[in-house]
């Protein structure tokens, strides 16, 4: 699936207003567990050498739980940021009441990206 399709999808669901700053006109998206975790799970997955080989939890890079609608200034502030760290408890509470309705993991009952990794893993709602 493209990226317009992605944002339609994503607006659809949450509205069109950024979900960090609450302006008009969420033009992109972000990952709630940014996908360099997501590629050192798959790679990690991969090795052969391992003497205590732990399988981590793989999900793919644009699952739709794992987006919310951004504008381009916020996506920027996210870049190598913690979802927790950038974003209020209240503005969490706001876009878990969204994420309910569509039977996606809550983000406070996470509480942690490692934590979210695993909810992600557990429910199949892949693209």
């Amino acid at each position: 699936m493209n990226k317009v399709n992605l944002l339609s999808e994503l607006q659809s669901i949450y509205g069109a207003q950024c979900q960090i700053c609450n302006r008009v006109g969420a033009n992109t998206f972000i990952s709630l567990i940014p996908l360099q975790v997501i590629r050192y799970a798959r790679n990690l997955n991969k090795r052969k050498n391992r003497r205590h080989k732990r399988k981590l939890p793989e999900i793919a890079n644009y699952q739709i739980n794992n987006l919310l609608p951004v504008c381009n200034q916020c996506q920027v502030k996210q870049f190598n940021s913690d979802i927790y760290k950038l974003i209020s408890l209240h503005q969490l509470e706001v876009i878990d009441k969204q994420r309910q309705k569509h039977g996606y993991p809550e983000l406070l009952a996470a509480g942690n990206i490692r934590t979210l990794h695993r909810l992600l893993i557990n429910k199949d709602n892949h693209i």
